[in-house]
């Protein structure tokens, strides 16, 4: 029993012991630095926009307002306002982003015409338009730039 109780000493000694040493050790401080604050500021929402020429490679219409581009990215201009998540080569599924007035009817502006001429494009047709990305509900269509006139 006596021998047990030796042990048990020597051990909570040793092990005392490496601790108060650890932490009176400089370099090992140096190498684990944790923050003594933490910010709490919500994280930013980054708006994305990229300024693209792009050629279709289809397009699905379920009707004259309710159509999607699928394109493939020749071109990516940068603009240093908006963060850009386009790449050059990519092919996207896109959405036109249609104005709505308060009863969700597409305003007649030149923004929403523009978008519903890129409904009569065509496999092969290159367009310039302004695109972005939303999380969850995919890419679409800000504003077109360019587009073959279509009849």
């Amino acid at each position: 029993m006596k021998i047990s109780v030796l042990i048990l000493i020597a051990y909570s000694l040793s092990f005392f012991s490496c601790a108060s040493n650890v932490s009176k050790d400089k370099s090992i401080q140096d190498k684990f630095v944790i923050p003594k604050t933490i910010s709490s500021a919500p994280a930013a929402i980054q708006v994305n926009q990229s300024t693209v020429t792009a050629v279709v490679t289809s397009v699905n219409i379920k009707d004259k307002e309710d159509f999607q581009i699928k394109a493939n990215i020749l071109k990516v201009e940068n603009t240093p306002a908006f963060h850009s998540m386009a790449f050059e080569g990519a092919d996207y599924n896109l959405t036109p982003s249609f104005q709505l007035d308060d009863n969700k009817q597409i305003m007649p502006t030149p923004k929403n015409e523009g978008l519903l001429g890129l409904a009569k494009l065509k496999a092969g047709d290159t367009f310039k338009a302004v695109i972005f990305y939303t999380q969850l509900k995919g890419w679409f269509i800000g504003s077109v730039l360019s587009a073959p006139a279509t009849k």
